[in-house]
């Protein structure tokens, strides 16, 4: 069974109540998505009227920190029961900042993930390293020690059932985030870590996210140079901008496989290029579909060759062969579409292999396809396995 993808927001020490529930409206038609489990992890004050605000939507809500006794002289902590009486169905455990700030052990984290399983809540377990740690290569080193403390005891049940989350350090609050390739490597060393400790059906299992700061930045940055060629042009055949989730969903689809790159500019993004499955049956492995989308205001600058001849690059070490692109058509360039983006393949050593005529109805009218077609690699009578991105 595929794993179900989730995402969770920390609201850290943001959001008075009344604050909170204005944001859970603001966001509810953004977050609307069946596919992705979303959750608002919310200060305790915020928990009641944000589990409240949230009834009825997809939104789950957890905690941000709990202590692992039932009760008793603690002042200032909450209970696992006062969570899931309150509505709480996750809890946030060994955050970098209640580490550090809190010098919250492995052996105290221990305890509070054994305490929320036994509670019926789901632990977000956070993992990550310094800046310093990244830099002298111990990464993995550390993040493994971390695991294999944090869950000693617990079952391969329950870890099928949990979230680790994986935060770099230096990436929280700072501004700047893990690259793809780095956050792909720490995530896939924890499955490999889970598989060691348990088993394979429990790595498979289990959910693995990136846990740095988002700022729903990665994915809303992309989605703000999408919207326009939504919305104005006929260039892509969708009506509707997607939401953040969705889109955010669709990013992590596609990195699953396939590499997903971005181009920046004085640290803005400027445009993303990305390939999905030209189709799903085995026989097609070697064949993808690509897509680029660049700042209407940064074309002509030549980002979408750069973009594509960094894609094209890692695709070939993935073993790809055939790359291919579903172009929209006009019979006659108007507003909304023209051959630009033919002429912009064709430099690229892409050849024209088909169209198909009048299939796409946009704003009153109706457009040609045409697939675009480019050779990347020799096919041979014994082709070797395609290899996943994060495998390379």
């Amino acid at each position: 069974m595929a794993r179900k993808k989730i995402i969770a927001g920390n609201w850290k020490m943001n959001k008075t109540p009344s604050e909170a529930v204005a944001l859970v409206a603001e966001l509810k038609d953004l977050v609307k998505n069946d596919n992705v489990d979303v959750v608002y992890c919310v200060p305790a004050i915020d928990i009641v009227p944000v589990v409240e605000a949230t009834k009825g939507t997809n939104v789950s809500v957890g905690a941000e920190n709990m202590y692992f006794e039932e009760s008793g002289a603690y002042t200032g902590e909450i209970s696992a029961a006062m969570l899931v009486d309150a509505g709480v169905k996750y809890v946030i455990i060994g955050h970098s900042e209640r580490r550090d700030y809190f010098k919250e052990d492995d052996v105290l984290l221990n305890k509070k993930v054994k305490k929320a399983f036994e509670a019926g809540i789901t632990p977000i377990l956070c993992c990550g390293e310094s800046l310093e740690q990244r830099e002298l290569g111990v990464t993995m080193d550390w993040i493994r020690l971390q695991i294999k403390s944090d869950l000693a005891g617990i079952t391969a049940d329950q870890v099928k059932t949990m979230v680790i989350a994986y935060e770099p350090i230096w990436a929280i609050g700072t501004g700047k985030t893990a690259t793809s390739d780095q956050a792909q490597e720490v995530c896939k060393g924890i499955r490999d870590l889970i598989a060691e400790i348990y088993d394979e059906a429990t790595a498979e299992a289990v959910r693995i996210q990136y846990g740095g700061s988002m700022n729903a930045g990665n994915a809303a940055e992309l989605l703000a140079i999408y919207a326009p060629y939504v919305e104005k042009t006929a260039i892509t055949f969708e009506y509707t901008v997607p939401s953040v989730a969705e889109f955010a969903e669709r990013m992590q689809q596609v990195q699953q496989r396939y590499p997903y790159l971005v181009a920046e500019q004085d640290g803005k993004i400027v445009g993303y290029a990305y390939v999905s499955p030209f189709k799903e049956r085995a026989a097609y492995d070697w064949s993808v579909e690509t897509s680029i989308y660049v700042d209407m205001i940064q074309k002509r600058k030549g980002i979408g060759r750069l973009l594509y001849d960094r894609l094209e690059e890692i695709l070939k070490k993935q073993g790809i062969l055939n790359v291919n692109a579903c172009i929209g058509y006009p019979q006659i360039d108007d507003e909304y579409l023209t051959k630009d983006s033919v002429y912009f393949h064709e430099k690229l050593g892409y050849h024209m292999v088909g169209t198909f005529h009048q299939c796409g109805y946009k704003f009153g009218r109706w457009y040609d396809m045409v697939w675009m077609e480019k050779f990347i690699g020799e096919h041979t009578k014994n082709q070797a396995p395609v290899i996943l991105y994060k495998d390379i």
